[in-house]
C-alpha cells in the first residue's frame, strides 16, 4: 500500500492520504474504504448496542471485517473515538499491536479512550 515518491508528490494533497506510523510508509485511503468503514461501524454499533458481553461485541462480523481492513482504518477509528464514545480498543490493539492503556485504567472507558487518542497523536495518526 505504500506509494513511490513520484506518486507521493502528486497524491499528497489528496484527501484520503494517511501515514502508516508503524511502518513509516504512506497509505491511501480511498473514499470507498471510508464508506465501507462507516457502514460497518454503524452496523456494528446498531447490532451490539444492547450487548454487555465484550466477547460477543468483539466477535461481531462487522468489527471483524473492520479489523481485516488493517492500518488504513486506524485514523478512521480514532476519528470516531474523538467524535463519539466507542469501544474500539480491541480493534485498535489487533490492528496496531499496541496497547497504550495503563492497566490501572482498564475498565475506565474515558481514560482508555484518552490513552488511544494520545497514542494516535504521538504516532502520526491525528
Amino acid at each position: 500500500m505504500s506509494t513511490s515518491s513520484s506518486q507521493s508528490t502528486s497524491a499528497s494533497s489528496q484527501r484520503g492520504r494517511q501515514v502508516d506510523a508503524k511502518h513509516g510508509a504512506t497509505v491511501d485511503l480511498e473514499p470507498a474504504d471510508r464508506e465501507r468503514f462507516e457502514a460497518l461501524a454503524e452496523r456494528w454499533e446498531e447490532e451490539t448496542f444492547f450487548l454487555s458481553n465484550s466477547e460477543r461485541i468483539n466477535a461481531h462480523p462487522a468489527l471483524r471485517e473492520i479489523i481485516s481492513m488493517g492500518q488504513p482504518v486506524v485514523p478512521l477509528i480514532l476519528e470516531s473515538m474523538r467524535s463519539q464514545e466507542g469501544h474500539w480498543f480491541e480493534a485498535l490493539q489487533q490492528i496496531t499491536g499496541a496497547d497504550p492503556v495503563s492497566p490501572a485504567d482498564y475498565g475506565n472507558i474515558a481514560a482508555m479512550q484518552n490513552s488511544w487518542l494520545q497514542w494516535g497523536e504521538r504516532n502520526g495518526y491525528a
